[in-house]
């Protein structure tokens, strides 16, 4: 099964349906940690689509490798709570995320965000891919498109974070995910994949010591399966 990024998908085209898309929300991760999954993610070889939330010179890198795409990972809560740190706007917080990112055609919101004039507000920035969907692995997600008819709308069905706070309880499910037929999006986040967190508390902890390699690397988990051990599961089956 092999992998493609987020960009290249069209709708009602199920051929898609036999391939692995692999996104990666970087959530304001240190250097250190985003290195640790690059260098994963290269040396597999693999498509990966990875959503920026800041500047780091990492970006170059990812750049520079002809099978990883950059989006955008913008950050709406601090407008919703009347902050403009990144804009008084939504549009101007659209705009924000592009200047770092330039060439961008993909989108998914911090905290999976939307309304329909964002959603409005990102086609006519340029950006022809929205991720903000995420459905549950037994409704069989399916690209579509927006009603603007410009905007693709693509669902993801697994996102670590959501499987950290219900503790993996779906396991043998999330195991099955690459068999059904339907649209195969991952959501992972680089910290998730360092700590290999297998709960939501062991990256609570970690917030505090972000920028401590030594202790993060002391609170990583070695002993339950985790998310690292799912995203070396599925780079195996992506070959």
């Amino acid at each position: 099964m092999h992998s493609e990024i987020i960009s290249k998908i069209i709708p009602n085209m199920e051929d898609q349906f036999k391939k692995i898309f692999f996104t990666f929300d970087l959530d304001w991760c240190s250097d250190i940690v985003l290195d640790y999954m690059l260098k994963i993610l290269e040396s597999y070889d693999v498509h990966a689509t990875f959503f920026v939330t800041h500047p780091t010179l990492l970006l170059n890198r990812i750049r520079e490798n002809p099978k990883f795409e950059l989006g955008i990972h913008p950050n709406f809560n601090f407008l919703l709570a009347g902050d403009s740190r990144y804009g008084k706007t939504y549009k101007e917080v659209i705009d924000y995320f592009i200047a770092m990112v330039p060439e961008a055609k993909s989108v998914r919101s911090h905290s999976l965000t939307q309304s329909s004039g964002i959603l409005n507000a990102f086609s006519e920035a340029g950006l022809t891919h929205e991720c903000n969907l995420y459905l549950p692995p037994h409704i069989l997600p399916k690209p579509h498109l927006h009603w603007n008819g410009k905007l693709i709308r693509v669902p993801h069905f697994f996102q670590d974070d959501i499987e950290c706070i219900n503790g993996w309880i779906n396991l043998s499910v999330i195991r099955r995910m690459v068999e059904l037929n339907c649209i195969k999006v991952f959501d992972i986040h680089p910290i998730h994949v360092f700590l290999n967190t297998e709960n939501i508390k062991r990256y609570i902890d970690s917030t505090s010591i972000v920028n401590d390699h030594l202790k993060l690397t002391q609170l990583t988990n070695n002993k339950i399966f985790g998310t690292k051990d799912l995203l070396l599961e599925l780079l195996d089956q992506s070959i």
